[in-house]
């Protein structure tokens, strides 16, 4: 099941990064949409690395922290302007939360993670994510959050890290 969940996870950022790119029929690309493709790709092979039972390269699981950081930071950039901080915080909070959990995902492969402060991490920008999934708007920003969620659920299930304190 954790497997599953990572693997639709990363192909909805993948589908998600495609269909940010297209606006109206045109191809729009922008800086976030080359990172946010390198950053599903990335994923997936983290998943089927993990699923192997192999190691997986560090590198790899910083560029999805790298995109959703530059997401972050686009995001409150477009919506800074806006009085009305109700319309946006839901999906900065989300991304917020999917950014510091990735970041703790990507230091378990640099032997600096920590359960204590992954477990929740994690659990909460699953139900971010969602949240901001249920908020509406379109395909893309739908992909992102759901695939948001996914992943960091598969991670979730996939968590086994003993007794140790």
């Amino acid at each position: 099941a954790a497997a599953v969940c990572g693997v639709a996870g990363s192909l909805a950022l993948l589908a998600g990064a495609a269909a940010s790119a297209l606006v109206n029929g045109a191809v729009r690309v922008t800086l976030l949409t080359p990172l946010a493709v390198a950053a599903a790709l990335c994923l997936l092979y983290a998943v089927f690395a993990l699923y192997r039972g192999a190691a997986v390269q560090g590198v790899a699981l910083l560029v999805p922290v790298c995109a959703l950081a530059e997401y972050l930071i686009l995001l409150y950039r477009a919506d800074a302007f806006d009085p009305v901080l109700a319309r946006t915080c839901v999906e900065l909070l989300a991304v917020a939360a999917l950014t510091f959990s990735a970041l703790e995902r990507a230091a378990f492969a640099f032997r600096n993670g920590s359960p204590r402060v992954f477990l929740p991490a994690c659990a909460m920008s699953v139900v971010l994510a969602l949240c901001a999934a249920a908020e509406g708007g379109g395909f893309a920003r739908l992909a992102l959050f759901l695939g948001g969620a996914l992943v960091e659920a598969g991670f979730l299930l996939a968590a086994e890290f003993g007794d140790d304190p």
